[in-house]
C-alpha cells in the first residue's frame, strides 16, 4: 500500500470503525460515509482516531478525491455509491480483505448458517489451552482490523465469517476452513437459497484444508451444486474432510470421512486411526457435540501432532451467552437461554442436544420460514409456548 491514498469507508458500524482504525494506524487519510445519522459518541470515536465522518446525506460528493474504498459487510453489492465508484474505476475491498492483507499469521475461516460462533470459540479455547497464540475475530464481535490495528499478538486468527462477508471477500486463502451447517437464511439479500449456498462455498473453497458435515454436502446435492467441480482457486493438494452425521450417507470421491461413534456410555470422534472422547454419560447434554467434533478436527489437522483432549477441554470451556446457555433451574428443570437461535434449524439443533423433553418458548420475529420442521423433534417437546409477532403462525402450524 502506498502513501497519499484517500480512503472512503462505507458503513460506520463495528466493521467500519475497525477498518478506519487500521488505516489510520498506517497513517492513511480516512473518510467515513453512512446512510444514517450517528449518535454523538460514535462521531467522537471516529474523531478520536483521526477519521472524518461525513455529516451530509450520503451521495456522489462523498466520492470526491477518493482513491480507495472499504465496505462493511452490511453494504450490499447494489449500493448506489458502489456503482458510482465502479464507474470511476475506484478500487473496492472488504474490511476482512483489508485486515488480512496486513496479517502475517495463519488464518482459519468458520462459516455456516448455525453453530459457527460456538465452533470458533471452541477452536480458540482448544488452541489457547495447547499453548498457541490464537485470537477469535470476525462476525463474532471483534473485527480483525481492530485486532491488527491494536497490535494484539497472535500467530493464528480464527475468523467467523458470515455470507455477507464471504460475498465481498475475494483475496483470502485461509489455511483451513470449516462449514458447520446449512439451511435457509438471509434470502432477503441473496435472493434464493442456491445463491446463498454458492456464496458460502466459494468463499471457503480456496482453503488448504476444508472441513464440513454430511448435512452441508447433502444440501449441495439437493440444490444441484457439484462441490467437486475443478477450479484454479482450489489448492492442488487440498484435503477435504466430512463429518458424517446421517446414516446411509455415501462419502463423495476425494473426501475423507470422520464419524461420531455413539455408544451407551460415551460419544467418540473417529477419524482414520484417531479416536477422541467427546462426551460421556456423566455429561448433562450433548448440545455442543458437533461443534466440539469440528473444533477437534480443525485443531488436529491444522497442527499435526497436536494432542487434543476435547472431553477434558470442554469441562473448562465457557460457552457464549444466549447460545444454549444455562441460566438457572426451576423445580428441577434447567432453564436454557438460546435466544440467539434466529431460525428454525438452530432451534432443532438446540433441542437435539438434550435427552429429556423440553418446555419450548418459541416466537419473536420470524424470517418468513415455516415452523413445521420443529415437529421433526416432537418427541423432544412437551409443550410449546408461542409468543411475539409469530405466535399465531406458530399456533396454526404446530
Amino acid at each position: 500500500m502506498t502513501q497519499n491514498n484517500i480512503w472512503l469507508v462505507i458503513g460506520a458500524g463495528t466493521s467500519g470503525y475497525g477498518a478506519s482504525k487500521l488505516l489510520r494506524s498506517l497513517d492513511e487519510t480516512v473518510f467515513v460515509s453512512d446512510s444514517k445519522t450517528l449518535a454523538p459518541d460514535n462521531y467522537d470515536r471516529f474523531d478520536h482516531i483521526g477519521a472524518k465522518v461525513y455529516r451530509t446525506e450520503q451521495g456522489p460528493t462523498h466520492l470526491s478525491g477518493i482513491t480507495n474504498i472499504v465496505i462493511s459487510p452490511g453494504i450490499a453489492s447494489d449500493h448506489p455509491l458502489l456503482h458510482l465508484a465502479q464507474a470511476k474505476g475506484i478500487p473496492i475491498m472488504s474490511e476482512i480483505d483489508l485486515a488480512l492483507s496486513h496479517y502475517r499469521g495463519q488464518v482459519a475461516y468458520v462459516t455456516g448458517t448455525n453453530g459457527k460462533s460456538t465452533t470458533v470459540v471452541m477452536i480458540e479455547h482448544f488452541l489457547l489451552e495447547s499453548g498457541k497464540k490464537t485470537v477469535a475475530v470476525g462476525n463474532l464481535g471483534t473485527t480483525p482490523s481492530e485486532v491488527i490495528a491494536d497490535g494484539v499478538e497472535s500467530d493464528q486468527l480464527i475468523v467467523e465469517v458470515s455470507s455477507y462477508q464471504l460475498e465481498q471477500s475475494s483475496r483470502v486463502s485461509p489455511s483451513i476452513s470449516v462449514f458447520t451447517s446449512f439451511s435457509e437464511d438471509h434470502l432477503q439479500r441473496h435472493k434464493n437459497i442456491k445463491n446463498y449456498f454458492k456464496i458460502k462455498w466459494n468463499g471457503i473453497r480456496r482453503s488448504e484444508i476444508l472441513i464440513t458435515t454430511s448435512y452441508v454436502i447433502q444440501s449441495s446435492i439437493d440444490l444441484g451444486i457439484d462441490l467437486n467441480t475443478p477450479s484454479t482457486e482450489v489448492p492442488p493438494n487440498q484435503r477435504r474432510i466430512v463429518l458424517v452425521l446421517d446414516s446411509g450417507f455415501e462419502v463423495l470421491d476425494g473426501w475423507e470421512p470422520a464419524y461420531i461413534e455413539d455408544s451407551r456410555t460415551e460419544k467418540n470422534l473417529i477419524f482414520q486411526s484417531n479416536k477422541w472422547l467427546l462426551a460421556s454419560s456423566r455429561d448433562v447434554s450433548f448440545v455442543n457435540l458437533i461443534n466440539s467434533a469440528l473444533a477437534t478436527l480443525t485443531c488436529s489437522l491444522w497442527f499435526s501432532g497436536l494432542k487434543i483432549t476435547p472431553h477434558h477441554l470442554l469441562k473448562t470451556f465457557k460457552g457464549l451467552p444466549y447460545r444454549c446457555q444455562k441460566i438457572g433451574t426451576y423445580r428441577g428443570l434447567d432453564i436454557i437461554n438460546d435466544s440467539k437461535s434466529t431460525n428454525v434449524e438452530s432451534v432443532l439443533a438446540a433441542l437435539s442436544g438434550y435427552q429429556n423433553k423440553s418446555l419450548l418458548l418459541l416466537g419473536g420475529q420470524g424470517k418468513g420460514e415455516s415452523f413445521l420442521p420443529v415437529l421433526k423433534l416432537i418427541d423432544k417437546i412437551d409443550v410449546v409456548f408461542a409468543f411475539g409477532k409469530e405466535s399465531s403462525k406458530i399456533e396454526k402450524e404446530i
